[in-house]
Formats: structure tokens, C-alpha cells, sequence
């Protein structure tokens, strides 16, 4: 769930109710409510046993971060947590800077898995590591790679995140993840 999405929620009903609109009528189309495909989207994986959450289709240092409070909350209910990143492009001179903040945040979220696609974070990744324990970490040129490698890594359990920027191909991973 997005941090937005119960206010949005919130916000619709009432103006529902207001257009007149029965609180039964409110209650069954807000339970009925499914986010746009690649924007927090949840799938619920019964042949794997896990929950992947789909907000692959684009990506900026607030976005991600938004993101990855929504996983940390999903650790406080102590599900194993995987987070698997594709750079997110665009970003101009400050683009190292902000893939080792996104770097620094997982790590002190604590998540069980982090995996990185991209030379944006392969980078962030070499910087942050002279400095703290990276083992936690994975990191691969690209979204097929980074599959091939984290692919039987996710328990049972286990709630994964996938974001990058559209040009990262990170909905590649929910497609294989879905299937």
C-alpha cells in the first residue's frame, strides 16, 4: 500500500457519500480498489508462497523512499523482506549521491535481500561498501542478471519490492515473479 493511498481512500469515499452514494455501495468499490499496473501494485504468489509488490514503473529518490518505508513496515511484522532495485535514470550530477542514500536507507532498514540492477548503484555499492557491510547485498548489470541470481532466493514468507526507472526493465522480474 502506498503512504497516500488511505487518504485517497479516505478522500473518495467521502466524496461518494456526498454525491450520494450509499455507505454499503462506499465500502464494497473502495474493498474493490486495485492500483494502476507497475504503481504499488500487490500480487499475491500462492506457488511461491510470497508478495511481491510491483512499483516497476518508475522511479525517483522520493518514490523509492516511499517505497521502501512501505517494506520496512511490512519487517515490523517480521516478514522476511527483499528489495530488488534498478537505477533510476535521469538524475543529472547527483545521481551518485542519491543511489548511495537509497544504498544507506536499505541498509538501515535492515532488509533480508537487496538486490541492485544497474552501474548507477553498482557504483553506490562499491562507494558505500568501504564503509559498511554490504553482504546483504547483490548487485548485476541489469534486470536479467539480477533474476538469474536472486531468483531462488525468495522464501516462503517472503514480501519482495521491485522498483526501478522504466528503462531499468525491472517489470521484467515481476513478470517471472507472476508467472
Amino acid at each position: 500500500v502506498h503512504p497516500a493511498d488511505p487518504l485517497n481512500a479516505a478522500a473518495a469515499a467521502a466524496v461518494s457519500l456526498a454525491l450520494g452514494l450509499s455507505f454499503p455501495e462506499v465500502c464494497r468499490d473502495v474493498s474493490q480498489y486495485k492500483s494502476l499496473e507497475m504503481r504499488m501494485r500487490v500480487h499475491n504468489i500462492p506457488a511461491r508462497g510470497i508478495v511481491c509488490v510491483d512499483d516497476a514503473y518508475n522511479a525517483s529518490p522520493v518514490s523509492v523512499m516511499n517505497a521502501l518505508q512501505t517494506l520496512q513496515d511490512e519487517r515490523t511484522v517480521k516478514r522476511r523482506t527483499v528489495v530488488l532495485l534498478g537505477d533510476m535514470l535521469e538524475l543529472g550530477a547527483a545521481s551518485q549521491r542519491y543511489h548511495e542514500e537509497i544504498l544507506n536507507a536499505c541498509l538501515d532498514r535492515g532488509f533480508d535481500l537487496i538486490g541492485l540492477a544497474g552501474p548507477q548503484f553498482s557504483r553506490a555499492c562499491g562507494t558505500v561498501s568501504r564503509k559498511r557491510d554490504v553482504t546483504t547485498v547483490v548487485k548485476r548489470e541489469d534486470a536479467e542478471q539480477l533474476w538469474e541470481k536472486v531468483k531462488d532466493a525468495m522464501d516462503p514468507g517472503s514480501v519482495v519490492l521491485v522498483k526501478g526507472s522504466r528503462g531499468m526493465r525491472m517489470d521484467s522480474i515481476v513478470k517471472r515473479l507472476t508467472e
